[in-house]
């Protein structure tokens, strides 16, 4: 076995053991900016839930704690939870941290989710001469949220280059990587899988309806999706506005949190919509909302990877119109398992939503060919085997130097 991988294996091993490579799990350190309500989370916990803790030493190292799917992470079984202990954006005393950790611990792979994480955890995993990094790609353009991210994205360009892999949750994203400098051979398309626990509903559409003061007949219009830029709520509330007009008693939900969560408020207010939008704000079990919404919505403006939202929906059969992006087009077939709108355009999108509002027939056939895909294609199982796969195959590589 080449030193580089020994090292991963041996350096935690008690002294006088006999270290052989059969003799011990290679570790596999994640690395995340924090464990909120995103798409990185749930699908990180959603992979943990399924790798073999038996097969491998696994960790995950947060730069934020206190999160809300902190103490889903927590209850995980076999996996190491370290808080790195960054306090701010500007604040860097984390990577000595996550230097401390390396030293001692010791990892066969590194693998980073968005963007921070994952130029922090290139450039931890040369220092410290980890053998492998398996990046993830969930975007399919840039998306920058505040002055720090535009740096890291800059920076980012270039050490994701030196990945051993990069693994798309779309083919927008392979797509994406390769025009970011990746070569084509070190990426490779993983979709996200659906975790069965997410599709279990709790609540009764009754029970959420009475919940929310929504009327037995009320049709519900919803989206699920963090309150920032990218998602686009204004997009949303402005084709309410139109659809109101017209349909007065429809009821527009709104589940999620984020930091545009006041301008989205604000402009409820401003469009006089405040008897017709419902903010549930950030709910712990997501299928139930869904499960109660006659139509999903998603408007982002720019792209999506492999929305978990999206997916989550179709499975539980509810027909759903999102934005022609790259990503939502991998996901929906036009007019077969959902309906497709261009980006920032309200009244197309409030002429979509009537079309289903006055043709309710057309809703039954959308969610259940909806069901029928993503029950098939986002297999939970399927995702966890080709991760598996991939470290397996890095890991068992006889010409470890080729992917560096």
């Amino acid at each position: 076995m080449p030193e580089m991988v020994q090292a991963a294996f041996s350096a935690t091993v008690p002294a006088g053991a006999v270290r052989e490579l059969g003799s011990f799990k290679p570790g596999i350190l994640f690395i995340i900016p924090s464990l909120g309500m995103g798409g990185a989370e749930i699908q990180l916990l959603s992979l943990l839930k399924g790798l073999n803790s038996r097969k491998y030493r696994i960790a995950v190292a947060v730069f934020y704690r206190g999160e809300a799917l902190e103490i889903q992470f927590k209850a995980l079984r076999g996996v190491q939870l370290f808080d790195l202990g960054k306090r701010h954006e500007w604040d860097f005393r984390h990577l000595m941290t996550l230097s401390r950790i390396l030293r001692r611990e010791r990892f066969a792979i590194i693998q980073p989710y968005n963007v921070s994480a994952r130029l922090i955890g290139i450039a931890a995993a040369k220092m410290h001469r980890v053998p492998f990094t398996v990046v993830m790609e969930r975007n399919a353009k840039e998306v920058y949220s505040s002055l720090g991210s535009r740096i890291y994205h800059l920076l980012e360009r270039w050490a994701i280059r030196k990945a051993n892999l990069v693994i798309a949750n779309s083919q927008a994203g392979r797509e994406f990587s390769v025009v970011r400098g990746v070569a084509k051979e070190r990426i490779k398309v993983i979709y996200n899988g659906i975790d069965p626990a997410r599709l279990c509903v709790r609540l009764s559409r009754e029970q959420i309806r009475a919940k929310h003061l929504i009327g037995e007949n009320g049709f519900i219009v919803g989206m699920v999706a963090r309150m920032f830029p990218q998602k686009d709520h204004p997009t949303f509330l402005r084709a309410a506005r139109k659809i109101a007009t017209e349909k007065p008693d429809v009821r527009f939900l709104l589940v999620g949190e984020g930091p545009d969560f006041e301008r989205v408020r604000l402009l409820v207010n401003e469009l006089d919509l405040d008897r017709q939008v419902i903010f549930a704000g950030g709910v712990d079990n997501v299928a139930d909302y869904l499960n109660a919404m006659d139509l999903v919505l998603l408007t982002s403006k720019k792209s999506e990877g492999c929305s978990n939202a999206l997916i989550e929906a179709m499975a539980l059969g509810r027909p759903v119109i999102a934005t022609r992006v790259a990503g939502n087009v991998e996901l929906i077939e036009d007019g077969v398992t959902g309906r497709l709108v261009m980006p920032q355009k309200p009244q197309e999108l409030a002429d979509a939503i009537l079309e289903l509002l006055k043709n309710p027939e057309m809703l039954p056939a959308l969610g259940g060919a909806a069901k029928s895909m993503a029950l098939q294609r986002f297999s939970h199982q399927a995702m966890v085997k080709s991760f598996e796969e991939v470290y397996d195959n890095l890991l068992n590589s006889k010409d470890r130097d080729s992917c560096k």
